[in-house]
């Protein structure tokens, strides 16, 4: 139903943003890889413009960190909200279930009056017919 469509549509959503965040971390260990390869070089007395590309690939780094922090919060948030929504699904499931088993029960006895009340019938019929010869 709606619920089962909007649980997919969420599925979907957790799905995508962990292969964002995947791909994130990703780029994340590279640029981490190239940092310290620049970084060797520069002990080694290379070049001003490797210490130009140190700084690009830390500034580089740090905003590519903060961007994989916010993605994780996003996802804490989303897995939070997955949860409670499935939780509250799970509550109604059992409240219908629970009403299910009420009705079932109501039913029971409602078909075993009718039975009761047919015998009561019957037996009424044929106590008439009796009298009546």
């Amino acid at each position: 139903g709606v619920e089962d469509a909007e649980i997919q549509q969420m599925k979907e959503q957790l799905d995508k943003l962990t292969q964002e965040n995947h791909t994130l971390q990703q780029k994340v260990d590279e640029t981490e890889v190239q940092l310290a390869a620049a970084k060797d070089r520069q002990q080694q007395g290379v070049e001003d413009a490797e210490s130009e590309l140190v700084k690009e690939l830390q500034t580089q780094l740090a905003r590519m960190r903060t961007e994989v922090s916010e993605k994780d919060e996003e996802l804490a948030t989303l897995t939070a909200s997955f949860e409670e929504r499935i939780k509250k699904a799970e509550t109604n499931v059992a409240k219908l279930e629970n009403d299910l088993n009420i009705t079932k029960g109501e039913l029971a006895e409602a078909e075993a009056n009718v039975i009761v009340l047919r015998r009561e019938k019957e037996s009424a019929s044929k106590n008439i017919a009796l009298s009546q010869k």
